[in-house]
This record gives C-alpha cells, sequence and structure tokens, in this order.
C-alpha cells in the first residue's frame, strides 16, 4: 500500500529508490529478528542496529538518505492507523566527522599577499581577510554598502537569514583601498566588479594556482580559508581579542562557532597566567 501511494505521487526512479531501502531494510531486520513478523514489533532499537550497520558500508550521505525514507515509511503507517508512533522518531543518524578548520598562519598570508602584489586579487585577498566576509558577501559587495560618513567607517552585510545589515567597522589597513575603489564610483556599483564578472570557479581555480606557485607552495586552502584565517589571527596573542567580540566581527550566530577557532592558536595560553593584578 505505501508503495502503490509512492507510484501514485512520485517518479518511477524515487519509487525503485524506495523500494531499494525498504527491501535492505527488511532482508537485515528479517536475519537479525526471524520470529518478530508484526509491523508493531519494530522498535527504535532495530531501525538504529540497520543504522549503524549501514554505515559501516555506506557513505553517510546515503545512509541518512536511507533514514529519511525509512522515517518516510514508518510515518505513513502511524498516518494510517497501523503502528501508534513511527520508531525511527528517536533513531540517531549517521554524523559526517568534524571539518579541521584551517587557516594560513602570519607568514602563509604575508606570502600570498607579496605574491597577488601588482593585481587587483591583493585588493580582493585584503578585504576577505581584514573584513572577515565571505566569498558571496565579497563578490555582491556594492559601493553603498561602504559607509565612510559614519565615524568610524563600517560596511554593512546583508544578513539574508535574519533579513537585516550587520554593521561592522573598516579596519583602518583596508580604508585607502576601500576608498580608491570606490571613487567615483555610484552606490549601485559592485566593489570587485572585474572579479565578479569572471566565469563561476575562476577565483577559486586563480587561487589554487597562486598557493601552488609559491616557495615553498601552500597545498591547502580555498577563499573561504580568508575569513578562518582573519578570525584566528584575531584570537592570537600577544593581543588576543575577547570571544564575544570576534563573534560579532564574524556574525557568527552561536559563540561556540567563534569557540572552534580559539582552540587554533598555538601556545594561546602562554604568559597569561602571569596576568593576575595582585
Amino acid at each position: 500500500k505505501f508503495l502503490d501511494t509512492i507510484k501514485a505521487t512520485r517518479k518511477p526512479s524515487t519509487l525503485e529508490r524506495y523500494k531499494e531501502i525498504l527491501n535492505h531494510f527488511l532482508v537485515f531486520y528479517g536475519k537479525r529478528w526471524p520470529t518478530k513478523r508484526l509491523l508493531m514489533e519494530i522498535t527504535t532499537d532495530h531501525v538504529q542496529q540497520f543504522i549503524n550497520h549501514r554505515s559501516g558500508i555506506r557513505d553517510i550521505g546515503t545512509v541518512s538518505h536511507e533514514a529519511i525514507v525509512l522515517g518516510i515509511f514508518f510515518n505513513w503507517c502511524v498516518k494510517n492507523d497501523f503502528i501508534k508512533t513511527s520508531p525511527v522518531k528517536k533513531v540517531q543518524k549517521p554524523q559526517p566527522p568534524s571539518k579541521k578548520i584551517e587557516y594560513f598562519s602570519v607568514d602563509q598570508a604575508a606570502r600570498i599577499f607579496a605574491a597577488a602584489q601588482g593585481t587587483p586579487w591583493l585588493d580582493f585577498y585584503e578585504f576577505l581577510y581584514r573584513s572577515l566576509a565571505r566569498l558571496r558577501e565579497a563578490l555582491d559587495m556594492k559601493v553603498g554598502q561602504i559607509k565612510f560618513d559614519r565615524n568610524p567607517p563600517v560596511i554593512l552585510f546583508h544578513n539574508f537569514k535574519a533579513g537585516r545589515d550587520d554593521e561592522v567597522q573598516v579596519a583602518t589597513k583596508l580604508l585607502p583601498m576601500l576608498k580608491r575603489r570606490c571613487k567615483k564610483k555610484a552606490p549601485e556599483e559592485y566593489l570587485f566588479a572585474e572579479i565578479r564578472e569572471m566565469a563561476r570557479g575562476k577565483p577559486l581555480a586563480h587561487f589554487k594556482k597562486l598557493l601552488r606557485s609559491l616557495t615553498p607552495p601552500i597545498t591547502f586552502g580555498n577563499i573561504h580559508t580568508w575569513r578562518h584565517t582573519g578570525i584566528s589571527h584575531l584570537v592570537m596573542p600577544p593581543q588576543p581579542v575577547p570571544l564575544r567580540i570576534v563573534q560579532k566581527l564574524a556574525r557568527h550566530q552561536n559563540i561556540e562557532t567563534t569557540m572552534l577557532y580559539s582552540h587554533l592558536a598555538p601556545d594561546s595560553a602562554n604568559g597569561f597566567i602571569d596576568n593576575m593584578p595582585i
């Protein structure tokens, strides 16, 4: 009955995928618990063991999708009064391994800036680093979002999720470049128009090529690494910025995200034991 419903409402390829996933579960369940043949006998633990088993032989994305399909099936069973509650409701889906946050050291960042001298990329990379902008924010940045008439000058980053503009003070070292780029331009013009007009993927391809050309080459990193780098450098000695302030500058919704960067600074705790006032 469930598959008939899927057949009537979904594409044939979806039907085949759902059949395959349900078959994987039924085969696993039948081998583990051959005497439990009633739908109401399936428990959360049974489904969890299936998910754990699949996680050992399939990638996380595939297993997560299988858990979703099982949830759809059992919710349909609840809706049609075959069972009271879904055993999938409290199942723990597989979690992807935490990604390592990479950032450029002070020396590496300086070498990248030196290699980009004389090109428009230097302005772009410095903006990403010193404003903590995300790639899309930098590409979509318009001249009118730089408020030089404010004291101190600020950058308006539009928060699409919250539907508001977040104000961030302009770094002093950015001011000369921003004034030069904004001079004689209309508020609706893009700050980095020449880079924005490039084909999709070209900013990253250019950056990867630049990293490989260094001596020694830098073998990691993408354009978003500039944001990681700026945040990481803010929390480093000798003058670490308080995390609450870094959170505001980075426009992180949760301080837990900002705290991830505080663990990157080598020897970040050295010397602070002597900071007691008495």
